[in-house]
């Protein structure tokens, strides 16, 4: 059976459940300094939306940007008020959306009620597999220490 496409409705997945998959994503190095070569594109019409989970309490934030390196920074910087005392974060789902009224439905979809079950369904039987822009399985990132 043929992987599913990473693009669906003009919306691509990605989910991430690692340090180095995080890393290697964002395009940022191993202290968090961002990198010039990012894995995810800058389109100016694309949106992201994204699903963060906090390793201090476990609960979830899902929400929306243009620029995700800046704004998952701003998160586990405790720069965004919504998330300051719930810091450490982990990436748990990125979606690319064509357009800010799509990114907005697609935020209210997650925090919906099916939203969350679809989300819980996830936490119990695992998350979809992850796809690079070549509709390839995404392979874990290996960081190279120089």
């Amino acid at each position: 059976m043929a992987p599913a496409s990473p693009q669906a409705g003009g919306i691509g997945i990605r989910v991430f459940v690692g340090v180095a998959e995080l890393a290697y994503a964002l395009g940022l190095g191993p202290s968090g300094e961002i990198l010039e070569s990012s894995n995810l594109s800058s389109d100016t019409k694309m949106y992201k939306v994204y699903i963060l989970q906090s390793l201090k309490d476990k609960k979830t934030y899902t929400g929306y940007t243009k620029d995700i390196k800046v704004r998952i920074q701003e998160h586990n910087l405790g720069r965004v008020k919504a998330t300051r005392n719930r810091r450490p974060f982990r990436i748990l789902y990125i979606e690319n959306v064509s357009g800010e009224g799509g990114a907005k439905k697609r935020e209210k979809y997650w925090k919906s009620g099916g939203g969350r079950r679809k989300l819980q369904r996830y936490f119990r039987y695992g998350f979809p597999p992850i796809f690079d822009e070549r509709g390839s399985r995404f392979k874990k990132a290996r960081l190279a220490s120089k």
